[in-house]
């Protein structure tokens, strides 16, 4: 899945994204840093089905290693934003995903803001 990088040690304010193709999940994920925490500060679910019917099951995930620690259902041709800042602890990859892909001609897309500290 394309993501743009966010590198574990980098100074500053940072941002990731994942707009896949259509029918194709999208996911974020923030690598482990093993002395600082990740601070997020914004992130956003994206969901876009136009008129395609929408799956009920979809929904918009935060993963601390592989514990799912937030969910929430993905809302059709939807925004869901989340404003920080949220502390994740260090050591540990955190995922920001779908957790699935939409049908033929849907489009998801993560995009999250943050920085370690």
């Amino acid at each position: 899945m394309p993501q743009t990088p966010f590198l574990a040690g980098d100074e500053g304010l940072g941002a990731a994204f994942s707009t896949p193709a259509a029918a194709t999940q999208a996911s974020v994920v923030i690598p482990a840093n093993s002395s600082q925490s990740f601070i997020s500060t914004n992130v956003t679910f994206t969901y876009n089905t136009g008129t395609i019917a929408a799956a009920s099951n979809i929904t918009c995930d935060i993963l601390v290693g592989a514990t799912k620690k937030w969910s929430v259902q993905a809302v059709q041709n939807g925004v869901i934003t989340l404003a920080g800042p949220v502390s994740f602890p260090p050591g540990v990859a955190i995922t920001f995903q779908f957790s699935a892909a939409g049908a033929a001609g849907t489009f998801e897309s993560v995009s999250v803001i943050g920085y370690y500290e």
